[in-house]
């Protein structure tokens, strides 16, 4: 089945990125920004822009009348997944491709009990700087999305995938091993998007020679030595690639937790820290570093009620 038409939940910074990049490529009558009446209302009403240029998106609530799409990006964040995927529910058929752009090693899971149908596969959208204030996204990497699954019976819609984003000139790479590279980002985020969110800095702070360089690598050390103990093999190498990715991204921008501290808006750091915490608990251990960002992090946020 050829993938013709794409449907994106989220309007932040990754998925105006991709949904930009998609929108030019092959136009806006193939590519829908889903979202209830109220909020595609809104939508249409105040028009996003990317690095300086209007997006003429197509916005759509009612799957019954737009039907089922062949790939849904869910690139929402982790506090609104369950009413998104409520959302999206009319949009998606039995042969739906779907790829869940959220940080962490969870969502997969909760997209396929609650949909029920369509067929996901693991993603990850990674090292691209985007950075979105007000209706305004800017950004200088385009970054990649990871796909991968360890599901041979879905392989068929893995190579669907990986032909439109080659054809359709979508950055990507094929994981050999998704679930790896899933825990490495999860280390890497637990690392830069919590270090950046509590004490308010920019990714300079934890680039090469900086104030927060150590604590930046020592988080990521304590999330290593947990995901061994999972049976996910990270290695210090590993650790070493996210430190030269990290010193190559723009000094001045930031991760997406800072965003969200910054909006005053709820963060995924459930997604981060706490499952540290509660696999070191199963483990009969502890992660010190990540059970003080964590603590932090609930500290600020109480400030935005």
């Amino acid at each position: 089945m050829a993938i013709e038409r794409v449907g994106i939940i989220g309007r932040g910074a990754v998925g105006v990125l991709y949904g930009n990049l998609l929108n030019e490529k092959l136009g806006k009558e193939r590519v829908g920004f889903i979202a209830d009446e109220k909020r595609a209302s809104q939508y249409r009403d105040n028009p996003v822009f990317c690095n300086g240029r209007i997006c003429d998106f197509t916005y759509a609530s009612d799957g019954k009348s737009y039907g089922p799409v062949d790939l849904l990006l869910i690139a929402v964040k982790y506090p609104v997944l369950m009413e998104s995927l409520e959302s999206v529910r009319d949009f998606v058929g039995e042969d739906t491709i779907i790829l869940s752009l959220l940080n962490g090693v969870t969502s997969e899971g909760i997209t396929e009990e609650t949909l029920g149908r369509g067929v996901v596969l693991h993603s990850i959208a990674q090292l691209m700087d985007s950075v979105k204030a007000g209706n305004q996204v800017e950004y200088t990497k385009t970054g990649e999305i990871v796909i991968g699954t360890n599901d041979e019976g879905k392989e068929p819609q893995l190579r669907e995938v990986e032909a439109f984003f080659r054809e359709n000139g979508i950055p990507h790479h094929v994981a050999e091993d998704i679930i790896y590279e899933q825990w490495s980002k999860l280390m890497l985020n637990c690392g830069i998007n919590q270090i950046c969110a509590v004490y308010d800095i920019p990714y300079r702070g934890c680039q090469s020679g900086q104030p927060y360089r150590e604590e930046f690598r020592d988080t990521m050390e304590e999330v290593r030595r947990i995901a061994v103990l999972e049976g996910i093999p990270l290695k210090e190498a590993d650790i070493e690639r996210w430190l030269v990715a990290i010193d190559g991204l723009d000094a001045d921008s930031m991760p997406s937790m800072r965003q969200d501290m910054l909006a005053k808006r709820r963060t995924e750091v459930d997604l981060f820290s706490k499952t540290i915490m509660e696999l070191a608990k199963k483990h009969g251990t502890e992660a010190p570093l990540n059970t003080k960002l964590y603590q932090k992090i609930k500290e600020l946020e109480e400030n935005f009620r």
